[in-house]
């Protein structure tokens, strides 16, 4: 469904760049008409006598007048006709206009064409990319097919129908290397079967994983790292630091106090043992 709807938007969102497509096109095949006419004209004139009448009629049918001229041109480069036979008529008119012509196609079919097209395809990769409310939409649909994909996983694995999944369950299961492949197909590469629980236990607290916390835990986990999550990381190990030196700050502190009444803690001592 999204794919037609891309589709069909695009060719409406061009809609604008195909009519100043069409009057490029016009533009093109009507100078080129023009010259091709202008050399048949005179050819017509001159050997009017010496030429054959179905010759005669040849030239009147494909350069007979400006548009029978830009229909020919316009059939010769969109594959309408073998453009051969209106090659032979130019060469007999004027021995330039054969190089004309087949300059002519070339210039029409390797650049006019290819230019248009990638202007087509640069609109619609233009609307497909500021399609942003059905790209979340859809990225919002997958993770919810992956978190349901998930938690019957998790079903899977809880053998005892807990809601709990213990260390003992996850390496039964991860033992099985089609059990490897089928996370692996959800996003997550596991390497060390035990970090990888033992990260999610760390979530939880606690030695068993209960079914939504795994499913959670799963879903932050899988694809690659982002920025944003090496980011909250590096945000993370600061506040530890920071809060190692408040603690190593505090103990210096408790430190230097003792130091100071120690004299006094030992007078006191002193005194008590008398």
């Amino acid at each position: 469904i999204r794919e037609l709807r891309m589709m069909v938007f695009s060719i409406m969102s061009s809609l604008n760049a195909l009519f100043w497509c069409l009057v490029l096109v016009s533009l093109v095949i009507c100078v080129f008409s023009l010259f091709f006419l202008q050399i048949s004209t005179d050819y017509l004139i001159l050997e009017q006598e010496n030429i054959a009448e179905d010759i005669f009629n040849d030239f009147q049918k494909y350069f007979g007048s400006l548009d029978k001229t830009m229909q020919t041109l316009y059939l010769a480069t969109t594959g309408g006709f073998d453009w051969q036979y209106a090659l032979d008529l130019i060469g007999r008119a004027q021995q330039g206009g054969t190089w004309a012509f087949l300059f002519y196609i070339a210039f029409f079919n390797f650049a006019v064409f290819n230019v248009l097209t990638g202007m087509f395809v640069d609109h619609a990769m233009k609307w497909s990319q500021s399609d942003n409310q059905n790209q979340i939409a859809e990225r919002r649909s997958q993770e919810q097919h992956d978190a349901a994909r998930l938690k019957r996983l998790c079903e899977a694995i809880d053998v005892a129908k807990s809601g709990r999944i213990s260390w003992d369950d996850f390496e039964h299961y991860v033992s099985n290397e089609s059990a490897l492949i089928y996370l692996a197909s959800l996003g997550l590469e596991i390497h060390d079967a035990k970090t990888f629980f033992d990260m999610l236990i760390g979530v939880s607290d606690d030695k068993y994983v209960d079914i939504d916390t795994f499913v959670k835990g799963c879903m932050r986990m899988k694809g690659p790292a982002t920025s944003i999550d090496m980011l909250s990381m590096g945000y993370e190990v600061t506040l530890i630091h920071r809060q190692n030196r408040r603690f190593e700050k505090a103990l210096d502190e408790l430190g230097a106090w003792q130091r100071k009444a120690q004299p006094m803690i030992d007078f006191c001592s002193n005194v008590l043992s008398i």
